[in-house]
């Protein structure tokens, strides 16, 4: 069970970082079309 609930959370974590991630890099990339 405590297992199960790091799994989430590390998921959980790793979507979040991945998505602002991608929107850093779609911003620098928006910046530099300009």
């Amino acid at each position: 069970m405590e297992r199960n609930h790091i799994n989430v959370t590390y998921v959980a974590r790793a979507l979040i970082i991945n998505q602002t991630l991608h929107g850093i890099v779609e911003f620098i990339l928006e910046r530099n079309h300009t």
